[in-house]
């Protein structure tokens, strides 16, 4: 699965685009296949606040809680993460910026050949 710097993700599941708007409230934005082992996910349009435990991410003044996708710092205004299943599971995302929607863009691999 590593080798040389690289990590195989395995084969993208056919038509398992996502694509969602962050809420303005912390939700899980992603619709998982029943074979998804992995995810790669996008953020863009807006600054987002993440968790990928379960824990209810915040977008208060001067910080929120969670991860924090700093979509100017991003190539081409985007960020991207990597999650495996049980990130997926429990991802929760919230707009960091109230008044202005992100949106998340996620494609999805199984490990099965």
């Amino acid at each position: 699965m590593y080798e040389h710097g690289i990590i195989d993700l395995g084969v993208p599941i056919a038509s398992s685009h996502d694509q969602a708007n962050v809420a303005n409230s912390a939700t899980n934005p992603l619709t998982i296949p029943d074979e998804a082992d992995y995810a790669r996910v996008w953020f863009k349009d807006n600054d987002v606040y993440f968790t990928v435990d379960g824990t209810t991410p915040t977008n208060t003044a001067g910080g929120g809680l969670g991860f924090f996708a700093d979509i100017s710092a991003g190539i081409g205004g985007t960020v991207e993460v990597f999650l495996n299943r049980y990130e997926m599971e429990n991802f929760l995302a919230i707009n960091a910026i109230s008044a202005v929607v992100g949106e998340v863009q996620a494609c999805y691999y199984t490990k099965k050949w």
